[in-house]
């Protein structure tokens, strides 16, 4: 943009940032600090200008371009930030110890967390500032992104909006749910859709589990809620702290299957395991050569609804359609005399 006097020509930046004078060619007439005031004011130039450039200006030659003024551009803020506190493991990995060594039977596959818990913080934006051209035109900062935080299943905002807490102690997932958002959850039962073995490690949990495999040999799963297997256990450890252990399938001990639980559990068949339970044992064909330690009672509801060997201990009550063979060593139970083995 270009504004004309006798003396000068003021040209502006596209952007008004920027105000330059141009001297033009006024014969024997000598400008005054007044004319080139003038042409700032023609111009509409009122913001940022430089006193000393003026004097510049006056003096230069025909032809002469001079910095005469500058605007002051927006600065720019800081779009807000949320951070994840934790992070549910994607690729599960061998658990590093301190001397250095890995153990290849942990493999943190469970992300736990208990109430209150701090899952994600916001860091808040930052607001930008607005700047002015030199004809003192208001000029607005780039946008900035808020995003807020969401409360997903159990979840909960604090009311400043920067924390999201768990509500219950569960297992932490992160959902895609497209166009760049997600949800953030804790679910009460952690759901895993295969075996338990070399490539899950063993599981820990602090709600409820659930395996739709098998467990294998020596590998351990342990929950504070109720634990469901819809496969079989074979020679392995399940703890359940807090609720039930079921298993579909059936145990099949081998002489290394141990089963806990703070209530029931229950199972297709058991064979050759060491059974604790603060509640009852419930059993639908058969219980063979293990040790049933049972805070409740011991049944065995359907056929051939056999006890055979081992050591059963049991305080209310034992309902089974046959107990011990010909075939088989003694089979030996005792009511009203439980004696938890373990912790």
């Amino acid at each position: 943009m270009a504004e004309i006097n006798h003396f000068f020509r003021i040209e502006i930046s596209p952007d008004g940032m920027t105000a330059h004078a141009i001297r033009l060619d006024s014969g024997a007439k000598v400008p005054t600090l007044d004319d080139l005031k003038n042409a700032l004011v023609k111009a509409g130039v009122r913001y940022g200008i430089d006193e000393e450039a003026l004097k510049t200006a006056m003096n230069s030659p025909p032809g002469a371009k001079t910095f005469i003024a500058s605007g002051a551009p927006p600065k720019p803020g800081c779009d807000a930030v949320i951070h994840l506190k934790e992070t549910p493991t994607k690729k599960s990995a061998p658990k590093l110890l301190l001397d250095g060594k890995v153990d290849y039977k942990d493999m943190q596959l469970v992300k736990n967390v208990v109430k209150g818990q701090v899952i994600a913080e916001k860091e808040p934006a930052i607001a930008g500032m607005p700047g002015m051209t030199v004809k003192r035109v208001p000029v607005d900062p780039p946008p900035i992104k808020d995003p807020q935080l969401e409360a997903g299943p159990n979840t909960a905002v604090t009311p400043d909006g920067l924390k999201l807490l768990s509500l219950i102690d569960g297992h932490l997932v992160i959902e895609s749910m497209g166009l760049g958002r997600q949800e953030i959850r804790v679910d009460k039962t952690f759901v895993l859709k295969r075996s338990v073995d070399m490539a899950t490690g063993n599981i820990y949990c602090i709600g409820n589990c659930e395996v739709r495999g098998n467990v294998t040999e020596g590998f351990k799963v342990v929950a504070q809620g109720d634990i469901k297997i819809l496969g079989s256990v074979e020679g392995a450890e399940v703890t359940s702290h807090g609720g039930n252990v079921e298993i579909s399938k059936g145990l099949i001990g081998q002489g290394k299957a141990v089963i806990r639980a703070l209530h029931d559990v229950k199972a297709n068949f058991i064979e050759n395991a060491v059974i604790e339970t603060g509640g009852n044992v419930v059993v639908e064909e058969h219980i063979m050569h293990s040790k049933i330690f049972s805070a409740g009672g011991v049944y065995i509801e359907g056929k051939p609804g056999a006890l055979i060997g081992g050591e059963t201990s049991f305080v209310t009550k034992m309902k089974v359609r046959q107990i011990g063979s010909e075939a088989n060593p003694k089979t030996k139970f005792y009511m009203g005399n439980w004696i938890a083995r373990s912790a």
